[in-house]
């Protein structure tokens, strides 16, 4: 079970692309919505969804971007290594021209 000590000790986290900087200051930008998620989900899935497979909050997250987007359903990577690596080998063909900025890890 999880428990809240208020004690606290500095990490160095190595495993976020950190792109939208959460992993900086969650405890301003997000932090209840963190410590909501970790005593709803309190499991952490490293790896991606091959290895470990899918659980529940994929397919929500997965409806919850199809609506939003009016399409019939989504595909959610857990990062743009693997989005590169699975799906654009399936979209792109011998005369595709792939344009991408600096920060896809192409």
């Amino acid at each position: 079970s999880l428990e809240t000590t208020r004690n606290s000790i500095s990490c160095l986290n190595l495993g976020s692309y950190n792109y939208l900087g959460f992993a900086d200051d969650w405890k301003i930008s997000c932090r209840e919505s963190v410590v909501d998620a970790v005593h709803s989900w309190p499991l952490s899935m490293c790896s991606s969804r091959a290895d470990f497979g899918t659980i529940k909050i994929h397919d929500e997250l997965e409806k919850v971007v199809a609506d939003f987007v009016g399409k019939e359903s989504a595909i959610v990577y857990t990062m743009g290594y693997g989005t590169n690596l699975t799906t654009i080998p399936c979209l792109l063909g011998p005369e595709s021209l792939l344009i991408s900025d600096s920060l896809n890890h192409l």
